[in-house]
């Protein structure tokens, strides 16, 4: 090549580098533009006025909690493996309980006489840890029955007669126990617990028509040991502690 035609050619490769560099910013440029285009829009940070508008959540409680009294619920309870009998139930949220009870045994005929048990009692009941376990306590009356007939001997002969004795005892009773509460207020229930007597009361009647003839059969020495004996006897039954058991019992709370 001649010396005198480098120049000439290195202005020729620099006008041609010049070229390209001014035809190719214009197709980097619209590249770069069609990517910013196809990029995903960043998704908007929630505001704080939208996290305040959220619901709240709220706690139910255990089981029903609400009812026809608002947080009060009331209803009936039936024993299922247990003496006869029923309460009526009230329940204040998941916390506090209240209740009248009733059991009773039908009439039994034992050797010619007629036997009869109920029980009436107010409840209370403190569920510690707002579930279904609970601590209670129940104050009431029990009262024990029996009646028969029995041959007096009086100055002139004896008198058949027909007694009725009754044993009335007020008591305490301690107790725990569970009870399960669903939402629809269907319950299960289940406690023990120990009735201890505070006071009894034994009574021996008579069903004599002639007060004339009661007086005197009164007055003989039969009457007076069966009196004693009898009066005796109810003591020690009154008085005795019992067990207070309910297996299983079953109830709705409206």
């Amino acid at each position: 090549m001649n010396p005198m035609q480098i120049p000439l050619v290195f202005r020729s490769l620099v006008t041609l580098v010049a070229a390209t560099a001014c035809l190719g910013a214009p197709f980097y440029a619209k590249a770069d533009s069609e990517k910013k285009e196809e990029s995903p829009p960043s998704q908007a940070k929630p505001s704080k006025e939208s996290d305040d508008n959220a619901p709240a959540s709220s706690s139910t409680g255990y089981g029903k909690t609400r009812g026809l009294l608002g947080p009060v619920t009331v209803g009936p309870m039936i024993n299922i493996v247990s003496i006869p009998g029923g309460a009526i139930e009230a329940k204040y949220t998941d916390l506090l309980g209240f209740g009248l009870k009733f059991t009773f045994l039908p009439a039994i005929t034992l050797g010619g006489s007629s036997i009869g048990y109920n029980t009436f009692d107010g409840r209370a009941r403190w569920f510690p840890f707002r579930g279904s376990f609970f601590l209670g306590a129940a104050f009431g009356n029990q009262s024990l029955t029996a009646s028969g007939s029995n041959s007096i001997s009086t100055g002139g002969g004896s008198i058949t007669t027909d007694l009725n004795i009754g044993v009335s005892t007020l008591y305490l009773t301690p107790h725990l126990g569970w009870r399960w509460v669903w939402e629809s207020g269907f319950m299960m229930g289940m406690d023990f617990g120990w009735q201890a007597a505070l006071a009894t009361t034994t009574t021996l009647t008579l069903s004599l028509s002639d007060k004339t003839a009661e007086a005197a059969v009164k007055a003989t020495d039969d009457y007076k040991t069966l009196e004693s004996n009898v009066t005796s006897m109810g003591d020690r039954i009154g008085k005795a502690g019992l067990p207070s058991l309910t297996l299983l019992s079953m109830g709705y709370l409206f």
